[in-house]
């Protein structure tokens, strides 16, 4: 029977058939009817009929995290009274490349270009307002005035 060609011929179209109608069946039928079901359910609203609600939310409640109760703020801003900032002093630093570093006894010197300048300057010694703080291989720690900045190595 498994080769006979009458059976293939027969059992092929009565399997397409039977898979056809369970394709129609889960996916065009149940789709029809859920568009159905939804154009039921639309229904229209008048503008009219909608009545606006206002609601006032109520923030005096107990801190979770604190257990205090809120202190109103507005009372106190009412009471404090703005100053006008005084604008920050802006420090240009001069032009300062650091070139590297001299060890000796004492401690070392590290060589630096200051406004094209060249300076040898040891450690917590002040030169133009500037005063080298630490030095490493690759980078100095210096003071201008009241400020610390970190210069890489050129």
């Amino acid at each position: 029977m498994k080769n006979n060609r009458s059976t293939i011929y027969f059992l092929f179209p009565l399997v397409l058939i039977i898979w056809g109608v369970i394709f129609y069946k889960v996916f065009y039928k149940n789709n029809r009817e859920i568009f159905e079901n939804q154009a039921k359910q639309i229904r229209l609203i008048d503008k009219d009929s909608v009545s606006v609600v206002d609601f006032r939310l109520n923030l005096d409640y107990e801190d979770p995290f604190l257990k205090k109760i809120r202190i109103q703020k507005k009372a106190q801003a009412e009471k404090t009274v703005l100053q006008p900032m005084a604008p920050e002093e802006v420090l240009m630093w001069p032009g300062i490349i650091y070139n590297g570093f001299i060890k000796n006894e004492k401690g070392g010197l590290v060589y630096l270009d200051i406004n094209g300048k060249i300076v040898l300057v040891g450690l917590n010694e002040e030169t133009n307002d500037i005063v080298v703080l630490n030095y490493a291989a690759d980078s100095v720690l210096i003071r201008f005035k009241r400020e610390n900045k970190w210069i890489k190595k050129n």
